[in-house]
């Protein structure tokens, strides 16, 4: 709900960007902080959200790899006790 809320205002601030009332304009993330702050505003956007995909992309790769030692853990968990119980039964 939050997500359709933040895109609704993102759209609506792109149509009131001077000459875009009907989208004719080419307007990305970025080009909404050039409109109303500047090109500071602009750098500062662009460094924000370059450090923002890292951090997912860290995050991805660390639930990766903390899902895969999880797997592994549970699944030689789960062999080693039937592998042990099925010797010995043969006993």
């Amino acid at each position: 709900m939050g997500s359709g809320f933040a895109a609704t205002f993102l759209v609506d601030t792109m149509a009131r960007i001077p000459e875009n009332g009907r989208f004719q304009r080419r307007i990305e993330f970025v080009n909404i902080f050039e409109e109303y702050w500047g090109m500071k505003g602009m750098y500062i956007a662009q460094v924000s959200l370059f450090f923002i995909y890292v951090e997912m992309y860290k995050a991805t790769i660390c639930e990766r790899v903390f899902a895969h030692f999880i797997d592994r853990s549970v699944h030689h968990a789960c062999f080693v006790h039937t592998r042990m119980h099925r010797s010995h039964a043969h006993l």
